[in-house]
């Protein structure tokens, strides 16, 4: 995101945040992870909260918006963005722990990251 943006673009990181909630959108932001330019990729990250532990902790913790997630830890594009999610990642399961059967996909995606 450029700097400003979120005065022209306030309420992108809630219609992301509720699109993450919905089957429908749930797809279709997996598709556009999967599938977007990496700096559009990394916008969605930003912007969505992604990136924020309180936020992301949300969208594990959600029966659908973890699938969003996954497939977000699965197009990870490069070292830095890997950085930045697992620096979100790592507080998130030592203080839950792993008791959640969402966490042990997600865990099993930064595997594979």
């Amino acid at each position: 995101p450029v700097e400003g943006d979120e005065a022209k673009q306030p309420h992108a990181g809630d219609i992301i945040y509720g699109l993450s909630g919905e089957p429908r959108g749930s797809i279709l932001l997996e598709t556009i992870f999967r599938s977007c330019p990496d700096e559009f990729h990394d916008a969605l990250c930003i912007v969505g909260g992604f990136y924020d532990e309180a936020t992301l902790r949300e969208y594990i913790y959600h029966g659908v918006s973890n699938f969003v997630v996954q497939a977000l830890l699965n197009s990870v594009r490069n070292r830095n963005q890997a950085n930045r999610m697992v620096k979100c990642l790592c507080p998130i399961i030592i203080e839950d722990g792993l008791n959640s059967y969402n966490k042990a996909f997600i865990l099993t995606q930064l595997a594979y990251t």
